[in-house]
């Protein structure tokens, strides 16, 4: 393999003293000799040696880019050359926040490559360039993670962990890229069991710190994006219990969760400006409740009551009446009574329906509210048809204008959305 200069430094002197141009020295020649690129193929392919003598009469090479776009020290922690990269962490500790021209630090490259023992060398060397993110928001953790180096991962989370770096263990852990991912969100959707361990359950210092239901920019967590991948069997069984395990939640469940919260605090806490308003607010929501149960209970009693009538009427005007031993009885008498408790007991029956009807309109699962009431009272028609079917169609025309009236109200409710008066709704 060719060596990044031929020949060594003082034989090119030696050498020079023959052939250089008049009036320049031979030191003066050899530096013009020497480019950019020959401390970068030094630091590629690991010419120690050479490295040493080109930064002892360029150090400024140092911090050159080449033609693509790196320095020494990037091809030094790519190549895992650390005696290299040594060297040019102790000339210049500033060398470790030079970024190429994806925005990267010697850092990120090295976790890219899985270099461990350079990370380890860059870490003691530069401990703050750990905060450092590429172009596109990552750190060396969202790196090492996108590119799966393990052993990189759990050093870093140990590295994290201890005291004097502890400080920064949150910032990093948490921290988001350009679509706000963070590590969890990547480890998660590139299935990495034993990376999503490392984070939830290896270190306790660490596992505390790690926001679970972080969302990105799409409002995504990570438990999230258990459900949205392809299922592959065993392996997403174990993510969404270690992910459950870790209360990590679904956005739905932690947007309905913040808007309670919400709603308890402005509830706890009501603005001077709101107070009449909302007194107002829950007088009518009592009021309603209240004409619920009412409309209920005289459904209810109207129901109970035609179901078991003391005594029957036929066409011919004969009550039907039953003794104490049950024999059949027919008794001439007058029908004005029962048509009476019939026709007074269906107006009830009727008003308490229209009721329930039109409080049931913004009631949850509509419209199976409206439909069991309209049940009932087919129900109660058809037993007033079969007691007595001289009252069933004056009753039916008497129910009509109580239930256009419910009907009413119900289009109303779905012609004008009524904004909700609630504040969780106005906050979110």
């Amino acid at each position: 393999m060719p060596s990044a200069i031929s020949f060594s430094l003082d034989d090119m002197l030696y050498y020079f003293k023959r052939v250089c141009p008049f009036g320049k020295t031979p030191q003066l020649f050899v530096d013009d000799v020497i480019s950019v690129d020959a401390l970068h193929n030094a630091a590629r392919y690991g010419w120690f040696d050479d490295a040493v003598q080109i930064l002892e009469r360029k150090p400024e090479y140092a911090r050159a880019l080449n033609k693509q776009g790196v320095t020494p020290l990037h091809q030094a922690c790519r190549a895992g050359h650390l005696k290299i990269a040594k060297r040019l962490v102790e000339m210049n500790k500033e060398l470790c926040f030079l970024e190429d021209i994806y925005g990267r630090t010697a850092l990120h490259v090295a976790a890219m490559e899985g270099r461990l023992d350079v990370v380890q060398l860059l870490l003691n060397a530069c401990p703050e360039s750990v905060t450092e993110v590429t172009a596109t928001g990552h750190t060396c953790l969202h790196t090492a993670v996108v590119y799966n180096k393990f052993k990189v991962i759990q050093y870093l989370l140990k590295w994290l962990g201890e005291s004097p770096h502890y400080d920064y263990a949150s910032q990093i852990i948490n921290a988001k890229d350009i679509g706000g991912n963070t590590a969890l969100h990547l480890a998660t959707s590139r299935k990495q069991l034993q990376t999503l361990k490392l984070f939830l359950t290896s270190n306790t210092r660490i596992s505390h710190l790690v926001d679970v239901n972080a969302m990105n920019s799409g409002g995504i967590t990570a438990l999230d994006i258990v459900d949205v991948l392809p299922y592959c069997g065993k392996i997403d069984m174990e993510i969404d219990k270690l992910l459950r395990q870790a209360r990590a939640k679904r956005a739905r469940d932690i947007a309905s969760h913040d808007a309670c919260f919400i709603c308890v605090k402005e509830f706890h806490q009501p603005s001077p400006k709101n107070t009449l308003k909302d007194i107002i607010k829950l007088k009518r929501e009592f009021a309603n409740c209240v004409l619920l149960l009412t409309a209920t209970m005289i459904a209810t009693i109207t129901y109970v009551a035609l179901l078991s009538p003391l005594v029957r009427t036929s066409k011919a005007g004969y009550l039907h009446n039953n003794d104490a031993n049950g024999t059949l009885q027919l008794i001439k008498g007058n029908s004005i009574a029962t048509s009476s408790f019939i026709f007074f007991n269906s107006t009830g029956f009727v008003a308490s329906v229209a009721m329930l009807i039109f409080l049931l309109r913004e009631f949850p699962l509509k419209p199976w509210p409206q439909i069991t009431v309209s049940t009932l009272f087919s129900s109660y028609m058809c037993r007033v048809m079969v007691i007595s079917p001289n009252e069933a169609w004056p009753l039916l025309l008497l129910a009509i204008p109580f239930l256009l009236l419910a009907a009413a109200g119900k289009i109303y409710g779905f012609a004008r959305e009524r904004p909700c008066e609630s504040s969780c709704y106005v906050i979110v």
